[in-house]
């Protein structure tokens, strides 16, 4: 019963956090999102043998997910910066600055794909997760 009832305590506590997530959220708080996310991932692992295990089944699909959008996230949020670095030890008429723009654009679009997913990702969560302790 208590890894039944810390499982929910930390379900619902990644629930609020991320209903609070949006477009104008920090790149830092998407970061630590999934960083909570995989530590509840390892937690239910580690009390799987204590609770359903259709249940557990049932929350690690949607928590899977989330972390590999938040992980995409990530990846763009550091590929950005390190672009943005390249471009500006380039000088101005150096002819690869236009593709350089250019993938910071395809960047931007990754990003908020993945902001828009992550949103998609968490109802389907809150779907699968236990509502009340």
């Amino acid at each position: 019963e208590l890894a039944r009832v810390v499982m929910i305590e930390q379900c619902l506590r990644i629930l609020k956090k991320g209903r609070r997530i949006d477009q104008h959220t920090p790149p830092s708080e998407f970061h630590r999102m999934r960083i909570r996310i995989k530590r509840l991932r390892y937690l239910i692992d580690t009390l799987q043998p204590f609770l359903d295990g259709r249940r557990c089944t049932a929350l690690l699909k949607p928590l899977f997910r989330l972390q590999m959008i938040l992980g995409h996230h990530h990846d763009a949020v550091v590929a950005r910066e390190h672009v943005r670095r390249v471009r500006a030890a380039m000088p101005e008429n150096t002819a690869v600055i236009p593709l350089l723009q250019h993938w910071l654009e395809i960047i931007d679009i990754q990003q908020l794909c993945a902001e828009d997913s992550f949103g998609k990702a968490l109802r389907k969560f809150a779907d699968a997760c236990p509502q009340s302790v």
